[in-house]
């Protein structure tokens, strides 16, 4: 996956190097970036060597209100829960916004996840003007 953002060629907020499960298709990459806002696909963030335990972050998928869906992005989202040595459970998205702002992105065309096999959490923390405030 060393080459996939060589010159942020996909994101150009993302690192150079990028890591994705292996047996995702790559050839897929770029639906899931279309998919996103400004390109953050689903991307591992951070690792635990004692658990195993996994972060992975992205930006909101691109649903708007006519609540799209891109089947490569839940494949990828599918192929993280896989790589998960705790397999058979959900995949838990967390997302920072308040559900009520989650929901006023789509009239922008933004979202949020509603897949098979994961668990949402909204969690009320409100954008940075509000937060600097």
């Amino acid at each position: 996956n060393a080459e996939i953002n060589k010159n942020y060629a996909l994101c150009d907020t993302y690192p150079d190097i990028l890591v994705l499960p292996s047996s995702f298709d790559i050839s897929r990459l770029q639906r899931v970036a279309d998919f996103r806002s400004r390109n953050r696909i689903p991307v591992l963030s951070w690792y635990s060597r004692e658990t195993y335990a996994t972060i992975t972050r992205s930006s909101q998928p691109l649903t708007g209100l006519a609540n799209r869906t891109c089947e490569d992005d839940i494949e990828l989202l599918r192929k993280i829960a896989d790589a998960n040595v705790n397999q058979g459970f959900k995949l838990v998205i967390l997302d920072a916004r308040p559900k009520v702002n989650a929901m006023a992105n789509m009239a922008n065309g933004g979202g949020y996840e509603d897949y098979p096999n994961c668990e949402l959490e909204f969690h009320n923390i409100q954008n940075i003007h509000v937060m600097r405030e």
